[in-house]
C-alpha cells in the first residue's frame, strides 16, 4: 500500500502563492476583509478559519479547494462543507427569525380574523333580530291594514246610507219649499180677497148706516104716504139682504185662511 503524503503547513503554501503572485502582506490584506496583523499571523502558521479560506482564494483568484490543497487546510474546508458556515447560519438564523415573524403576523392575522368572525357573526345575530322583529312588525301592520280596510268599507257603507237620507231630507225639504211656496201663493191670495171683502163690508157698512137713515124718514115719512113707506121697506130689506151676504162670504175667507195655515 502506498503511503500518503504528509500535509503541509498552510502557512507555507500561503506565502508560496504570495510570492507568486507578488503580493506583499499589505497588498494581500488591502485584497482581504481583514488586517495586515491578521495575515501576518498567517504567514507564521495561524490556522486558517474557513472566512479567511473564502477571503484568500477570491484574492488569488482560485477556489477554496485549490487553496487548501496538500495541506492542513483540507479539514476546514470538509468541515466547512459538512458543517454551515457562520454566514450560513446567520441567514438561517435570519430566515428563522422571519418565519417566525411571519408565523406570528399569521397568528395575528388569525386572531384578528377570528375576531372579526365573532364579530360578524354577532352582527349577522343582531341582523336577524332584527329582521324578525321587522317580519312581526310587518305582520301587525298588514293585520291593522286589513282592518282598516274593513272599517274603511263599514264607513263607506255607512256614508253611502248618510247620503241617501241626506237626498231624501233634501228631497222632502224642496217639497216642503214648495208647499210652502204654495202657501205663500194662498196666503197672498187670500190676503187679496179678505181686503177686497174689507173694503166690500166697509161699503156695506155704510150702506147699513144708509139704511138707518132711510128707516128714520120712512118713520117720519109713513103717515105722509104709504108709497113711500112700502118703497122704503123694499130697498131696506135689499140693503139689509146684501149686509147678510157679505158677513157670510167674510166667515168663509176666514174659515179658509185658517184651514189653510195649520196644514
Amino acid at each position: 500500500m502506498a503511503n500518503t503524503p504528509s500535509p503541509i503547513p498552510f502557512a507555507e503554501r500561503l506565502r508560496d502563492l504570495a510570492a507568486e503572485a507578488g503580493f506583499s502582506q499589505a497588498k494581500l490584506a488591502a485584497k482581504t476583509p481583514f488586517s495586515r496583523s491578521t495575515i501576518n499571523r498567517l504567514f507564521k502558521g495561524r490556522p486558517p478559519t474557513t472566512e479567511h479560506l473564502k477571503a484568500l482564494s477570491a484574492a488569488f483568484d482560485i477556489n477554496v479547494d485549490e487553496l487548501a490543497d496538500g495541506t492542513e487546510a483540507v479539514d476546514v474546508v470538509a468541515e466547512a462543507k459538512l458543517a454551515p458556515s457562520q454566514e450560513e447560519h446567520r441567514q438561517a438564523l435570519e430566515e428563522a427569525a422571519k418565519a417566525k415573524s411571519e408565523v406570528l403576523v399569521l397568528r395575528e392575522q388569525l386572531e384578528a380574523e377570528q375576531e372579526l368572525r365573532a364579530e360578524l357573526n354577532r352582527k349577522l345575530s343582531e341582523a336577524e333580530r332584527k329582521t324578525s322583529l321587522a317580519l312581526e312588525e310587518f305582520e301587525a301592520a298588514k293585520e291593522s291594514l286589513a282592518q282598516a280596510r274593513e272599517h274603511q268599507a263599514v264607513t263607506k257603507g255607512q256614508m253611502t246610507e248618510l247620503r241617501a237620507e241626506r237626498d231624501k231630507w233634501v228631497t222632502t225639504a224642496l217639497g216642503q219649499q214648495g208647499h210652502i211656496a204654495g202657501l205663500e201663493r194662498v196666503r197672498a191670495k187670500l190676503t187679496t180677497d179678505i181686503a177686497a171683502v174689507t173694503a166690500e163690508c166697509q161699503r156695506l157698512q155704510r150702506l147699513n148706516s144708509n139704511l138707518a137713515h132711510l128707516y128714520q124718514t120712512a118713520e117720519s115719512g109713513r103717515r105722509s104716504s104709504k108709497t113711500k113707506h112700502r118703497k122704503a121697506l123694499a130697498q131696506a130689506d135689499t140693503h139689509a139682504n146684501i149686509g147678510f151676504g157679505a158677513a157670510a162670504i167674510t166667515g168663509l175667507l176666514g174659515f179658509a185662511l185658517a184651514a189653510a195655515v195649520l196644514e
